[in-house]
């Protein structure tokens, strides 16, 4: 059985909605993979051993923008990210080993940059422009009018994702990187309708840039996808238009997130941002191959989160103790379901690939029918213990079972759930044989999914990955370096032509590179 990733949250701030007019167009989903792995189990293998993906069984009918830009206005950054630039490998893009230029740097230096290669005297939008209510100044007192400019700068800011804020110009700004970007600045006498029509164009912009330097399509506002939720159930939602700070969250995961976020053996993934909440109030979704895909959803939940890592204001505390239940920010949330990218071309999940399970410290336990007489099951995984049996998630801890999902007492005897030797969360890791990289441990798939997020999310997150977990650190660095290696290829003797660096950039495979990784694997497991 294939999962759909979702998960929970668990922090508050009141998302907003502004959906675009609709445009009819439809994901069409198909199960046939999986219907056809059923009927023929050899369908279903590692697809790390294949140099090319299939996607032909999902395929979405994308509507054409309604704003086309103006030659001069469309963007290229990938000019702006060579020279040099680390953290970015393509066909176009050069390497380069310099540690001064690490990826947080890159992500903070070139998020939202291309925005002010704009150029509003020769861009233009094929659309009405957003015509303001007639208004009189003898009708309307001086703070009337000020409360309709505040009111529709409410309203701007929660569509955009931005700050707007007013003195001698318009000044329109997002807290991005860990620093206060300015977007626009405008003369203090704009009026919000041209505010609004100029963001419009800005976001534009961005969703055209974002596309053409990694295989992703931003669905457009309006845009109907059916997600499967069973064999016979599926739902229809709607997208909306992604504020400017989803935007930068997005970017800065698609460059953690190289080789997968990248064209080189793939088709593209759509993404869409969701109007409604999708089930069990999630932020965010991948959907598989099998059950569709693949695809990636952002909820509206996920507004709740700053952009980036950078913009995570959490203690160190808080964020041991949080980590995979809370997220930092839209950058997290995102890396984590292109995990579930790569998981997907492993089929972690298949009774095929079971071995690869076992790495991640995974035992399958006999799955019981959810109903009697339906035939339908229900997926059951348990940990693999240090002392011989397994434990399955239960209640609000862990229970010992045997291999066949019996429960065990503490002194090694059959019992019932309740009587079974207990394990709370955080004593877990003292009694698996590979401890989880975080709180998220409902199986394989999302073990997985975790720690490729670590791995790849920033130098702190994949030192302190190393030290919780050094067995599924390993597991994780050999599948991220076999993705490497399909996309950039060998070299003639077999070995590396490019590794990831601990802050995520990657880079050739020299001896000072190896020195430099070597150096901070054992600074990171030093007592």
């Amino acid at each position: 059985m294939t999962m759909l990733c979702s998960c929970s949250i668990f922090t508050a701030r009141s998302p907003s909605i502004l959906v675009d007019k609709p445009l009819q167009v439809q994901a069409k989903m198909s199960r046939s993979v999986e219907k056809t792995d059923k009927q023929n189990p050899e369908t279903k293998t590692n697809k790390m051993n294949t140099p090319t993906r299939d996607f032909d069984n999902a395929s979405i009918a994308a509507a054409p923008r309604e704003a086309e830009l103006a030659p001069e206005t469309k963007l290229n950054l990938a000019a702006i990210w060579q020279d040099g630039n680390p953290g970015l490998p393509s066909a176009r893009n050069s390497f380069n080993e310099n540690p001064e230029q690490n990826m947080d740097g890159l992500i903070r230096r070139n998020l939202l940059s291309n925005l002010q290669l704009v150029d509003f005297e020769t861009s233009t939008l094929n659309e009405a422009p957003h015509q303001a209510a007639p208004e009189s100044a003898a009708e309307n007192s001086e703070s009337t009018a000020l409360e309709q400019r505040d009111e529709s700068t409410r309203r701007l800011q929660e569509q955009f994702g931005v700050t707007i804020s007013y003195g001698q110009e318009v000044a329109v700004s997002l807290p991005v990187g860990g620093a206060e970007r300015t977007l626009l600045t405008l003369p203090a006498d704009t009026p919000p309708a041209e505010i609004e029509r100029r963001l419009a164009q800005l976001r534009e912009n961005q969703i055209r840039h974002i596309e053409s330097n990694f295989a992703v399509d931003i669905l457009p506002a309006g845009s109907q996808v059916i997600i499967p939720q069973s064999e016979t159930e599926s739902s229809n939602y709607h997208t909306r238009a992604p504020g400017f700070d989803e935007l930068a969250g997005l970017e800065a995961a698609l460059m953690r997130s190289q080789p997968t976020s990248l064209a080189i053996n793939a088709d593209r993934i759509p993404v869409s941002f969701m109007q409604e909440s999708g089930r069990g109030n999630t932020r965010a979704s991948y959907l598989p191959e099998p059950m569709g895909g693949p695809a990636i959803h952002v909820w509206p939940a996920s507004m709740r989160f700053p952009a980036t890592q950078s913009d995570d204001t959490r203690n160190p505390e808080n964020i041991d103790r949080q980590r995979g239940l809370i997220r930092g920010s839209l950058e997290e949330i995102i890396t984590h379901e292109y995990g579930h990218r790569l998981a997907d071309d492993l089929d972690i999940l298949s009774q095929e690939n079971s071995d690869i399970a076992r790495e991640l410290g995974f035992h399958r336990l006999p799955s019981p029918a959810a109903n009697a007489g339906s035939g339908a099951e229900r997926e059951r995984w348990s940990l693999i213990g240090r002392d011989g049996y397994y434990y399955e998630q239960y209640a609000d801890g862990w229970h010992r079972v045997d291999s066949q999902g019996t429960s065990i007492d503490e002194n090694g005897q059959s019992t019932d759930p309740k009587g079974a030797f207990r394990v709370a969360p955080e004593n877990l890791a003292e009694h698996v044989a590979v401890a989880p990289s975080s709180h998220y441990t409902t199986n394989p798939n999302e073990v997985f999914a975790e720690g490729v997020t670590y791995y790849r999310l920033n130098q702190s997150e994949r030192a302190s990955f190393l030290q919780r977990s050094p067995e599924l650190y390993r597991v994780i660095q050999r599948y991220d370096q076999m993705e490497l290696d399909r996309a950039y290829g060998t070299n003639p003797d077999g070995s590396s032509r490019y590794l990831r660096r601990p802050d995520g950039t990657i880079v050739e495979n020299s001896e000072s590179s190896r020195r430099l990784i070597a150096e901070f694997e054992g600074s990171a497991t030093r007592p």
